[in-house]
């Protein structure tokens, strides 16, 4: 891993992304290379950015052949590239969808949707769901569900409200003559990877459409061939009032449009002045849509989806472990559920050369690019099996944990809380109440550390726990012993899948990484 690359961002990035300890330079198709040179399968996409796949020709060149012409140009004035667009955006587009608005990324796709529902009905009320996920800009953020997100930022934009998704019972008792819109996600990305019924969805928009309010459905993800055809809603035979799409749009250039139905626009409302974007519509991000639409048509990249995604779901469902407590999705977008915290898995599977993402705190979710060969997507899941079924593990010793170690084995059965749930200090304490009555001298520091260690009378080798914040440390920590040592996930920097940590009293680096699983 690039050493000054990684050295570089920690000491100048504002510090709200939890970043793995990986230093990517290169990509190209379904796979990217790191600084030091290794190669990963890429089955997170940019978080569904790249559908066409990294390092294409065609987006480098539209890109520096329109540079040569124009860089930008307000949308006060007319623009050949940006006309042609919005010309194809409303060939493209569910039926009913003739007008856009075009910005640069889902959550200001989103917050433009609001703006412009609220101003079409005259209402102000919002409906969205739980565990939908819409963006994190005060708007959006008001309608992701998950708290975590919104606590720390309240009050947010009053007049949101969440109702149980896939439950249509829930939409009659929540849509009245104040909801301006309801905004669900066809496939909960996200929130777990859950698929909306076809019933709820066509039930959904006859609702909207019976009491006056409008459907939006965020398809910033599920957008441009992911599941399985150009755009989700194709599949439930539905026409949204307002339709947000971004991520794969202009190839891994930043772009969102709002397409604007029948209803929005005929309400005599959307007058000019109601929004704006100074980048929105610029002439690169527009070049570099026209191309990735060629590139999706001409590769039928849709139903390359469809096929290897039902491949892929095939294959992750005959897997047999108990740790898989279900396998979902459509088309390149797929979960998997597991009995137990996902993210140690996701760092194995990273060590092994597969970069994949959590949707949630159990859920696995693969989201690779569209142009993934067969061969690529049967490697990834032949590591992800392994992973999953503990193959990759088989070859440790027998002496893992003995019963005869109750200090191993507290350190084995350790579960932790998520982030903000506000029970990391009761789970602390409690692990002190554990580590004393093993006859461990244990105590929580004044930032909320759980550390214990024997009592130097008692052992000469006096090991030390560290346990850095207990919001930062994912699922069971896995410790063996061998050879004399114990092994556990320890800082990120050291090599290998199990760095060796020395029973002898330890040399703390200079920056302990976060998160500290394990330091002995």
């Amino acid at each position: 891993m690039g050493t000054t690359l990684v050295d570089l961002e920690n000491t100048y990035t504002s510090g709200v992304y939890g970043k793995r300890p990986v230093a990517i330079v290169r990509g190209q198709g379904a796979t990217l290379w790191d600084a030091e040179g290794r190669s990963y399968i890429d089955c997170m996409a940019g978080h569904g950015v790249a559908n066409i796949g990294h390092g294409r020709s065609e987006i480098a060149a539209a890109l520096a052949a329109q540079a040569q012409r124009l860089i930008t140009c307000p949308e006060i004035v007319y623009n050949d590239v940006r006309a042609r667009l919005l010309e194809r955006l409303a060939q493209i587009t569910p039926a009913g969808l003739e007008h856009f608005f075009l910005c640069n990324s889902g959550t200001e796709a989103i917050e433009g949707a609001f703006k412009f529902a609220r101003l079409a009905t005259g209402r102000t009320g919002i409906i969205a769901t739980l565990r939908g996920f819409h963006g994190r800009s005060m708007g959006a953020l008001s309608a992701t569900w998950e708290k975590h997100y919104r606590e720390p930022f309240a009050p947010l934009i009053p007049g949101v409200s969440h109702i149980r998704y896939n439950d249509l019972k829930a939409a009659e008792a929540a849509i009245t003559e104040d909801t301006a819109a309801v905004i669900i996600e066809l496939v909960q990305a996200e929130g777990g990877v859950h698929s909306a019924q076809e019933a709820y969805v066509q039930g959904l928009a006859a609702l909207c459409r019976e009491r006056g309010a409008l459907l939006i459905i965020d398809e910033v993800q599920t957008g441009f061939g992911r599941t399985g055809s150009l755009f989700a809603c194709e599949q439930y035979a539905v026409e949204p009032d307002i339709l947000c799409l971004a991520k794969s749009l202009a190839g891994g250039v930043p772009m969102g449009a709002i397409c604007l139905g029948t209803r929005v626009m005929e309400s005599g409302r959307i007058t000019r002045g109601a929004h704006g974007s100074t980048f929105g519509g610029n002439p690169l991000a527009c070049a570099a849509a026209l191309a990735t639409l060629d590139i999706l048509a001409q590769e039928d990249l849709p139903a390359r989806a469809a096929d290897l995604g039902a491949h892929a779901v095939e294959r992750l469902r005959a897997i047999q472990s108990p740790l898989i407590r279900e396998v979902r999705g459509r088309g390149l977008l797929i979960g998997i559920e597991l009995t137990k915290r996902v993210q140690p898995y996701l760092e194995e599977l990273c060590e092994r050369g597969v970069l994949a993402l959590p949707a949630g705190p159990n859920v696995l979710r693969l989201l690779p690019p569209l142009v993934i060969s067969e061969a690529q997507l049967d490697q990834a899941l032949d590591i992800i099996t392994d992973v999953l079924t503990g193959t990759s593990r088989s070859n440790q010793t027998a002496e893992q944990a003995p019963a005869e170690n109750p200090e191993v084995a507290l350190l084995q059965s350790m579960l932790t809380i998520p982030s903000l749930s506000r029970q990391e200090g009761a789970l602390a304490h409690h692990l002190v109440e554990q580590a004393q009555q093993l006859g461990l001298h244990a105590y929580v520091d004044e930032v909320g550390n759980f550390i214990a260690s024997t009592h130097a009378e008692l052992d000469a080798r006096q090991p030390v726990v560290l346990l850095g914040h207990m919001d930062t440390v994912p699922g069971n920590i896995p410790v063996r012993i061998e050879n004399g040592l114990l092994y556990g996930r320890g800082p990120s920097m050291l090599k290998g899948r199990w760095p060796p940590l020395s029973v002898q009293p330890p040399v703390w680096p200079v920056r302990l990484p976060r998160p500290i699983p394990l330091l002995l």
